[in-house]
């Protein structure tokens, strides 16, 4: 089943180091993160193996952490499956800690969230789309929509096993 590898793929957090996105900055493709983990628990901070579709399928809250290549430092993510069924599939993520460039916060706790759905209209036929929320905060994240463009799209072809830096970019 698709969703099962869809899922696999969210759970497979240390592979969201493989994914690159086209800077509409500086004109190149560039890694999306530079550190990534599956953590133990949301306080703890331990890296731990990725999670299996299991673990969320069981529908608990899950934590990650990711560290962006933009300079951004160590941000802590939930990530729950609001939704999943054999022909449907609906995952949040959330940001618990805040988002701080050097000594700036940028986003609160709770101020960047994600919904991705997934759902099959027919056989090998599905429709996908993405709702990111992005708090009102800091001038530093404000004017870069192609940006962000580019960075969704790249996750949703690592989601959906499309290589990340296909050309062309999304938004160039």
């Amino acid at each position: 089943n698709e969703l099962v590898l869809i899922l696999a793929r969210f759970g497979e957090v240390s592979k969201l180091l493989s994914v690159r996105y086209w800077s509409t900055t500086e004109k190149k493709w560039r890694p999306l993160v530079l550190a990534a983990a599956a953590l133990t628990t949301r306080d703890s901070g331990q890296p731990r193996d990725d999670f299996t579709n299991a673990e969320l399928q069981g529908g608990q809250d899950v934590y990650f952490s990711q560290r962006d290549s933009r300079g951004a430092g160590e941000v802590i993510y939930r990530l729950r499956v609001l939704k999943g069924s054999r022909a449907r599939l609906v995952i949040e993520t959330e940001n618990v800690t805040a988002v701080r460039l050097f000594a700036l916060t940028l986003l609160k706790p709770g101020g960047m969230r994600a919904q991705y759905f997934f759902e099959e209209r027919s056989r090998d036929i599905w429709t996908y789309y993405g709702l990111t929320r992005i708090a009102e905060g800091s001038w530093l994240i404000s004017g870069h929509e192609n940006s962000y463009i580019n960075r969704l799209v790249a996750l949703y072809r690592h989601i959906t096993g499309i290589p990340t830096d296909l050309e062309p970019p999304a938004a160039p």
